[in-house]
């Protein structure tokens, strides 16, 4: 019973003693200061932006002297090796995603509750999806969806078609949408669709692409409320 409290107190003291070790190493050194990044090459809309406010996608992007980088495909190499790199051109100012779709009236054409899905096999495919024109006792005109094919530098925009009346379908209003993306690179939007004019009453619906959102089959139900 000794022999083994001896061994458990070594092995916390030592373990102690590592921890203890890294929080000294992680700590700079009083008097000790770091450079400030180079911001020269940095987007404009990021350059006088506090380094905590940076998204995680940004900070991720710093390479060790600070500098906002990507490393092309062809140059990774171990850690170790220095290699070239570009800037990436998807951290900028905002994008937009294409022009208001013609069917919305002139007057309603805001978008709101935006949900974006990547594909889990391919990084730079992305589908989002958002409301059309919403009414402001709730619900939207119809909801909208954008597809990318390079992580975010392009889009394409278009209605989700055969969902609400001003797209073939037969619904007065849609709300509540999501989208999802599986293995196969199919392409599902979820949305909640009013089966009366005042939407007390609703449907939950899926439309499905197979073909990388080119195009949409029409709405399936999914679940009657």
């Amino acid at each position: 019973m000794k022999k083994n409290s001896f061994a458990l107190w070594a092995a916390l003291l030592s373990t102690a003693a590592f921890l203890l070790c890294l929080t000294t190493n992680a700590a700079p050194a009083p008097g000790i200061s770091f450079p400030a990044p180079d911001r020269s090459q940095w987007p404009a809309a990021l350059q006088n932006v506090p380094l905590e406010r940076l998204s995680s996608g940004a900070i991720s992007l710093l390479d060790r002297r600070g500098d906002l980088v990507r490393a092309p495909a062809a140059a990774r190499a171990p850690a170790e090796a220095e290699t070239a790199v570009t800037l990436d051109l998807r951290v900028a100012p905002n994008l937009r995603l294409g022009d208001d779709p013609a069917p919305l009236p002139p007057t309603m054409r805001a978008q709101a509750e935006p949900h974006i899905a990547r594909s889990p096999v391919d990084p730079d495919f992305l589908t989002a999806v958002f409301q059309e024109g919403r009414f402001v006792d709730g619900g939207a005109v119809d909801c909208g969806y954008s597809v990318t094919n390079d992580g975010g530098l392009t889009w394409t925009r278009a209605l989700i078609p055969n969902l609400t009346t001003v797209t073939g379908g037969p619904y007065p209003r849609a709300t509540d949408p999501v989208a999802g993306i599986d293995l196969s690179g199919r392409i599902y939007l979820n949305t909640e669709a009013a089966t009366n004019s005042d939407f007390t009453e609703g449907i939950i619906l899926v439309s499905r692409s197979v073909d990388g959102g080119a195009t949409f089959g029409a709405p399936s139900i999914v679940f009657p409320t």
